[in-house]
C-alpha cells in the first residue's frame, strides 16, 4: 500500500480554497448562505520532525488506512473555524448582492 501523507495545514488550505470556490460559483445564484462556523474533526498522526528541523508535524489519517507504524501516535482533534471575508466581516457563500432580488429576511 502506498503511503500518502496529508499535512493538517494542507487540509485547512484546501478547505479555504473550496469555500472560496463555492462563493465564486454562487455568483449567479439567488440563495445565499452565511458560513458562521466550521467544526472540523480529524484523526491525526503526530511525527517528530527530522533532525535539525525541530517541532512536530500533524498528518491527517486516512479513513481507509489499516495498520499503523508503532512509532506513530494518533489523536482526534477538533477545530472550530470561523471564516471571515477579506475585510473581516461575515463570510457568505454567494456572489455580489447587487441586482438580485431581496431575500425575505432583507425586506
Amino acid at each position: 500500500m502506498s503511503e500518502h501523507k496529508l499535512e493538517l495545514k494542507d487540509l485547512v488550505k484546501q478547505l479555504r480554497l473550496d469555500l472560496q470556490g463555492a462563493s465564486e460559483a454562487a455568483e449567479e445564484g439567488v440563495v445565499r448562505f452565511r458560513v458562521e462556523c466550521i467544526d472540523l474533526e480529524v484523526r491525526v498522526a503526530t511525527k517528530k520532525a527530522g533532525e535539525g528541523e525541530g517541532g512536530i508535524k500533524f498528518y491527517v489519517v486516512s479513513l481507509g488506512a489499516s495498520g499503523k507504524k508503532e512509532d506513530e501516535h494518533t489523536q482526534t482533534i477538533r477545530l472550530r473555524l470561523v471564516p471571515e471575508s477579506p475585510t473581516g466581516g461575515t463570510f457568505t457563500v454567494s456572489g455580489p448582492t447587487e441586482g438580485r432580488p431581496a431575500l425575505p429576511s432583507e425586506r
